[in-house]
């Protein structure tokens, strides 16, 4: 019996402030950078920038961008409050048909101007300070084999692109033999109703409510695993999977306790 967790990894990328933007999104820049730092010479580490709003046309140069690497797989680093759907997932596709990471993060190019269209030769720093990826963004994100989010950066889903991102979960996940989904939450409190949409939005997507996790994200602070099955097996049996899921992520086990989960 396999499941696959739907989760976002944190990243260890430096965390500087940027100045004040300008108001709107930008287009959706799209730029190969090397690293800035004098110290990484001669072999200076390479993303690609992935900033604005993504636009219809964004796909287009999205893959002009990937195609030009030749083959090489550089991580994408984006930073979006949304866009085009259809755009996202097209990114998304080339993302997962590349077998590229994506990180949530910023980058501060040192030898161009924010708005400029294009930067060759750009040189720059990665930084998790002002980052976000919303709406259509998280789309682009989910495709990744990495996908890392620090815990400054803010990933913000709507109710229909949540809808989207589970769904495409659910395909890529069965395209990879994977039977079962599972995704780890708050359980019902009295002192708090914060996370009943996000159990009703779970639910309404068919996931049950497999176990609870005491003290899972530290003391008094409990995990509520809700499962979905991705083709027809029987969810019946899902109490010999709490036993196996339940066992191997315990923290009495000696498993490293995971951070509290944003919604």
């Amino acid at each position: 019996m396999v499941a696959c967790r739907i989760g976002f990894p944190l990243a260890a990328l430096a965390d500087l402030k940027l100045p004040p933007r300008p108001r709107g999104d930008p287009p959706m820049r799209i730029v190969r950078v090397m690293s800035s730092d004098p110290a990484c010479e001669p072999n200076c580490p390479e993303w690609i920038s992935a900033e604005g709003m993504i636009l219809p046309g964004t796909a287009g140069a999205f893959r002009k961008a990937i195609l030009d690497l030749g083959g090489r797989r550089l991580p994408v680093l984006i930073s979006s409050h949304g866009g085009s759907l259809g755009a996202a997932l097209q990114m998304g596709e080339l993302i997962r048909e590349r077998r590229l990471a994506v990180a949530v993060a910023r980058t501060q190019i040192a030898n161009c101007p924010e708005r400029t269209p294009a930067c060759p030769g750009a040189r720059g720093q990665a930084i998790t300070g002002g980052a976000f990826c919303a709406s259509a963004c998280p789309l682009i994100l989910a495709a990744g084999v990495e996908r890392l989010v620090g815990p400054v950066p803010m990933v913000g889903v709507h109710q229909s692109c949540g809808t989207a991102l589970i769904n495409s979960a659910e395909i890529m996940a069965g395209d990879r033999g994977y039977r079962y989904l599972f995704v780890e939450t708050l359980p019902a409190s009295e002192v708090s109703t914060v996370y009943d949409g996000t159990r009703k939005f779970y639910a309404g997507l068919g996931f049950d409510s497999l176990t609870r996790l005491v003290d899972y994200w530290g003391k008094g602070k409990d995990c509520l695993l809700m499962l979905k099955s991705i083709e027809a097996y029987p969810v019946s049996d899902k109490r010999r999977l709490v036993g196996v899921v339940g066992a191997s992520r315990s923290p009495q086990t000696g498993a490293k306790r995971r951070k509290h989960p944003s919604r």
